[in-house]
């Protein structure tokens, strides 16, 4: 989940962690309300229809429609799998075109997928069943009753026992869930014990009219505005606007081409901080932030994307990153 440019702390297996991604998606596939597991009867059969096959007008089971089969060389996406997708999600109305009412989110725009691994109860267990099997590539409808989606739970856009529809894409597959990560993925049917808030980073500390280093190899952070009331610190669920360039101190601000924003989009980007769902050099600089605060985070490439980069190139390997970030929001706990 969640999340959402900086939605992953890492794209390898262990390191990779739901962010999010979602840019505080309204439907937040990335979380699971706790006690709302789906029926015995839903969970033991999935319904497969053509893509030109009528569309049932009542929906009692997970109901797959295979658009494009993907790559057939490739493997196919399993449970403890992590996977990287993009989806759009309609309110389900076997009336309209498709089947689809009212949008309530979408990756599209977003450079970088939502990012989860499957079978570890991250995602509506729709998105867990309905996933597997996909290959790469492959794009996949999924008509999910409630039972196997947010249930009587009403979220921002989608009222309580909806039925949702989903264009989901296979982006890639990254790889299977290891031991260490699974020890720290929670189990949806489990109580969640929160996991261990990791220690503040080191960070260099610089002022707006400092100059900027030419080759940074430490998280940098540049305070443009001091902000007010309570500081964010790990464990806190923070929501930002944020702006991304690639890192040039050449140039003015050192912002290079730009490869992502909030702004953009006008959507605030939610995370919790500590808990890995975002890069280090988010998960570092943003604590100690004050509400309304604003400030620039220089990210080397250890602490970003590393040696693999992202967004199919437009991040590219050890690619140094700016951001600007200002914190809107800070809920209070619970």
């Amino acid at each position: 989940m969640k999340i959402f440019f900086p939605l992953f702390a890492g794209l390898t297996a262990s390191a990779f962690l739901c962010a999010a991604t979602l840019a505080f998606a309204a439907a937040e596939p990335a979380k699971v309300e706790p006690g709302k597991a789906a029926t015995a009867a839903n969970d033991a059969a999935i319904i497969k229809l053509a893509p030109k096959q009528r569309l049932p007008r009542k929906v009692t089971q997970l109901t797959i429609i295979d658009k494009e089969i993907g790559d057939k060389r490739a493997s196919a996406a399993e449970t403890d799998n992590a996977v990287l997708v993009h989806y759009t999600g309609w309110l389900y109305d076997p009336a309209k075109p498709e089947g689809k009412g009212e949008k309530f989110d979408s990756s599209a725009g977003r450079v970088t997928p939502f990012g989860f691994f499957l079978g570890v109860g991250k995602v509506i267990k729709g998105w867990e069943r309905g996933i597997v099997g996909m290959k790469p590539k492959g794009k996949r409808t999924l008509i999910i009753p409630p039972s196997l989606a947010y249930g009587e739970t009403e979220r921002p856009r989608i009222p309580a026992n909806s039925t949702l529809i989903f264009d989901v894409e296979l982006v890639d597959i990254i790889g299977k869930l290891d031991a260490t990560a699974a020890a720290l993925a929670p189990v949806a049917s489990a109580p969640v014990t929160p996991a261990p808030v990791p220690p503040a980073l080191t960070i260099a500390r610089l002022t707006p009219q400092d100059a900027l280093p030419a080759a940074p190899t430490a998280i940098t952070a540049i305070e443009q505005a001091a902000g007010e009331g309570p500081v964010a610190e790990n464990g806190n669920d923070v929501l930002v606007h944020y702006t991304g360039w690639l890192y040039d101190a050449s140039l003015p601000g050192g912002k290079g081409k730009q490869f992502d924003s909030s702004r953009d989009r006008n959507q605030l980007f939610r995370f919790k901080l500590g808990a890995g769902r975002v890069i280090k050099g988010w998960d570092a600089g943003v604590v100690g932030m004050k509400l309304k605060g604003k400030r620039t985070l220089i990210i080397p490439a250890d602490f970003g994307y590393g040696v693999r980069g992202a967004g199919g190139g437009l991040i590219p390997p050890n690619a140094t990153l700016i951001f600007d970030v200002e914190l809107v929001e800070l809920p209070a706990p619970g």
